[in-house]
């Protein structure tokens, strides 16, 4: 029997809930990956469904590893037979099972890493000499929308450097990581048979962290699902960090409209934070939540602490000292971490810790060619892999949580970013900023510090800083000056 007693009444009702389409919205630790791990579980052992025809998506190789070890827990050696993946290693799957009827030479199919993808590009279009109007980035996603959405490139020479790239991908058996998502969803617009059969294959399809998925991602998903109609999705629109990527509302409007009978349920109890920085993540995320707020049993806990640094230097000597002061109750230095908007503000930390003794790690970039490795893939180790305190951006700490968390740098310029402030867009821009905010202060559980530095060195020159619109409009009384 499984034992659902220690879920709260909505995870229950998530993990229990009837066949047919599923959205769960769940607030930052509210108990996603748990209600996921239940409802996997609930439909194996409850209602005999073969762990075999279950698909679970995850976004990470991370999430993915930490479903499966919840699964485990549950289901023991039947959540081996769960198909737990990410993304992109789903597609690629997909894409070696198919590759005849996809065009490839052969089926010992390549991985294109991003460089190879752009000087493939660059090349063609110097080979061409045709005018495309873009070099570089703007030229390399120009390609990848036309090949993925069939968007529209303003110009006849960037499709013909599409239609050239694609034919040598197929001539050397390559994929790059725009086709391991445009290659399944034309195998299915064009061959009903393979679409049928990797329908045959799932009775039940779930996603993590819908908000991060784009439209063509929703798309292979509700076609992996049409013949049942069982499509869960989880996640949380406040926590949408891509819309550079096409992430974003438009995967919810989409399964809203998709799927009207849809049965929607709300987490909205935190078990991570202390009352006070819970406090904090409400009051931050306010405008990007719709209002929603989260709650919790949670002790009251200390109050969050803002220090005004003079400069980066000091700001690095103060996260230094509190680290020290933590280590000196009972904090272990894999507890705790420091949270910035860009990797510039990594390197007086790292700095000010190394000289004082305190191990820590930048928190490495989690690109595509890491997303798409088998799941089952050992771990590489690096040779300084104890303990140690965690830098990271705060794109990198989604999904991640720790006892105590330093968000520094909270200026205007730095967080919202200077870009953001530029931009003509610039309400949604800055919502997208205001998310980053509140998903930073939401990876704390015990105790949460908030920086920010009166002059900052930036482009070798020391310029004046303001403190960020974000931490201004805060309610007054959730934060303590540090002493």
């Amino acid at each position: 029997m499984l034992d659902l007693s220690r879920l709260s009444e909505a995870q229950r009702q998530a993990a229990t809930a009837p066949d047919g389409p599923l959205l769960v919205i769940a607030g930052p630790g509210s108990g996603k990956t748990t209600v996921l791990a239940a409802r996997i579980a609930h439909l194996v052992l409850m209602r005999h469904v073969s762990p075999a025809t279950i698909l679970a998506v995850a976004f990470t190789r991370a999430a993915a590893a930490a479903l499966r070890q919840r699964l485990t827990g549950m289901l023991r050696d039947q959540a081996q037979e769960v198909d737990v993946s990410t993304f992109h290693s789903l597609c690629l799957r997909i894409v070696r099972l198919w590759w005849e009827e996809l065009g490839f030479a052969h089926d010992g199919l390549t991985v294109y890493t991003e460089a190879e993808q752009r000087t493939e590009i660059e090349r063609l279009a110097m080979e061409l000499k045709l005018p495309t109007g873009l070099d570089g980035e703007d030229l390399l996603r120009a390609v990848d929308r036309f090949r993925l959405d069939g968007e529209s490139p303003g110009s006849p020479a960037v499709a013909e450097v599409a239609r050239r790239y694609e034919a040598l991908l197929r001539r050397r058996a390559v994929v790059d990581f725009t086709a391991m998502l445009a290659l399944p969803l034309r195998l299915f617009a064009e061959r009903e048979d393979a679409l049928r059969v990797q329908q045959d294959a799932y009775r039940h399809v779930l996603a993590d962290e819908f908000q991060d998925l784009s439209l063509s991602q929703y798309t292979l998903l509700r076609r992996l699902a049409e013949p049942h109609h069982n499509l869960a999705l989880v996640g949380d629109p406040a926590q949408s960090l891509y819309r550079w990527l096409g992430a974003g509302r438009h995967v919810l409007e989409a399964f809203e409209r998709d799927f009207p009978q849809r049965h929607t349920i709300r987490l909205d109890e935190s078990y991570r934070s202390t009352e006070r920085i819970l406090a904090i993540t409400n009051a931050l995320g306010r405008e990007v939540t719709g209002g929603r707020e989260l709650h919790t049993d949670n002790p009251a806990g200390q109050a969050p602490l803002v220090f005004v640094a003079s400069d980066e230097q000091d700001e690095a000597r103060f996260v230094t000292t509190e680290i020290r002061r933590l280590l000196r109750e009972s904090f272990t230095v894999d507890a705790i971490a420091v949270l910035y908007r860009t990797n510039l503000q990594a390197e007086p930390i790292g700095l000010a810790m190394r000289a004082a003794g305190i191990p820590c790690r930048v928190q490495a970039r989690v690109d595509l060619e890491e997303i798409c490795r088998d799941e089952t893939a050992a771990n590489d180790t690096p040779e300084d892999a104890g303990p140690a305190v965690t830098l990271a951006t705060i794109h990198q700490s989604k999904g991640c949580e720790w006892r105590a968390v330093f968000v520094i740098g909270l200026e205007d310029g730095l967080l919202p970013n200077v870009r953001t402030l530029r931009q003509t867009e610039q309400d949604e821009a800055l919502r997208e900023e205001q998310r980053l905010a509140y998903v930073a202060v939401a990876r704390a559980r015990e105790r949460l510090y908030l920086t920010y530095c009166r002059h900052r060195t930036i482009g070798g020159e020391a310029l004046s800083r303001v403190p960020s619109r974000f931490l201004r409009n805060l309610p007054r009384g959730l934060l303590r000056p540090a002493a």
